[in-house]
């Protein structure tokens, strides 16, 4: 059997979990994985100074286990002066997570390398438009253009173009969710 999710799991709505972080009103960008080096959060870090610049209401919301890289990745965003606009939201249950990728506005996912990509396939079936990088197995979980978009891998200004064009065009990010 190949690795896949239960799409019944993803069909009830559920509260927004970020209103109570203090999040409502805000366009918030979701990541959920491991807090590692090889998750790319370097990346989308160095992609935030310009969004912020271009959609001042957006804010990331990171969820996940740290494996050793969150401290620096702080001290990253704190070097970039985006560190007010960013939430590390630890190690979410599993309620929460189908909340905030159903609530989320766009599903930022910079993963290096994934042997199959979990967390894109569960954001689209919560109904997230998906930004993710074009690496590994990633191209047959998003299909670019039909599925959400790719970016090449490393481009944190491509990964900024994209995220901005879903804020930016809703009738695009809605395609996308579908």
């Amino acid at each position: 059997i190949p690795p896949g999710i239960d799409p019944e799991e993803f069909s009830a709505r559920r509260d927004n979990p970020f209103l109570t972080r203090e999040l409502g009103g805000k366009r918030v960008l979701f990541f959920a994985g491991r807090i590692a080096r090889a998750k790319g959060l370097d990346v989308l870090l160095e992609a935030l100074p310009r969004i912020l610049r271009e959609a001042g209401d957006a804010h990331l919301a990171i969820a996940g286990e740290n494996f050793g890289e969150r401290e620096s990745l702080a001290a990253l965003a704190e070097s970039l002066g985006v560190s007010r606009a960013v939430s590390w939201l630890g190690k979410l249950s599993r309620e929460e997570l189908l909340a905030a990728y159903q609530h989320a506005s766009v599903f930022v996912f910079p993963s290096r390398y994934e042997a199959f990509g979990i967390a894109p396939l569960e954001a689209q079936a919560a109904g997230c438009p998906v930004v993710a990088m074009d690496v590994a197995s990633l191209p047959f979980i998003v299909e670019h253009g039909r599925t959400g978009l790719l970016v090449p891998p490393e481009d944190s200004d491509g990964l900024a173009r994209s995220v901005l064009a879903l804020l930016a065009n809703r009738e695009l990010a809605a395609r996308l969710s579908e």
